[in-house]
């Protein structure tokens, strides 16, 4: 198969709607959000080292068709986080993925990051495969969650609730 003309870029509050259905079709929103609040949430966060980068696909009268995420976020100046990688199955093996992923990982070196983590779910092997074909090791650790109640933030509960 050939590769298309690709356009890895920013994120653009036009790609939201075509974005929104990559991420519900692959299923990489995380459990009880959905993709409109990670976008919000993404977007605002970018003075925070957080960007939100897609591959436009060229394929004639639509060059806006988003064929691949990626959520590059610098944790700390030293370690990043990729979050929402996510392909269109039409466009997988062709190389978009991968070329999604390392202009990611080109953006976090810029910002001085030296190591890079992603979670993967243990029984995914495809993507598994495709990170450790990328150079990512995998690492020995446990990933634990929790559901938090929503609770509303005004300064007397918030104070209230650290002890304060």
């Amino acid at each position: 198969m050939t590769v298309p003309p690709i356009e890895v870029r920013e994120f653009r509050v036009g790609d939201q709607a075509k974005v929104e259905r990559l991420w519900q079709s692959a299923g990489v929103v995380p459990q009880g959000s959905d993709a409109a609040t990670v976008i919000d949430t993404y977007v605002r966060a970018r003075a925070h080292h957080a960007t939100i980068l897609v591959a436009a696909v060229s394929n004639g009268a639509d060059k806006s068709q988003i064929a691949a995420t990626v959520i590059a976020v610098d944790e700390n100046g030293r370690e990043g986080t990729l979050h929402c990688v996510a392909t269109c199955r039409e466009y997988r093996r062709r190389g978009i993925g991968r070329a999604t992923v390392q202009a990611a990982e080109r953006l976090l070196q810029s910002r001085g990051v030296l190591n890079i983590k992603l979670r993967v779910d243990e029984d995914n092997a495809p993507a598994r495969a495709f990170y450790r074909n990328l150079g990512f090791k995998e690492a020995n650790s446990c990933y634990l969650t929790k559901t938090l109640t929503t609770v509303s933030c005004d300064n007397n509960r918030l104070s209230s609730a650290v002890g304060n």
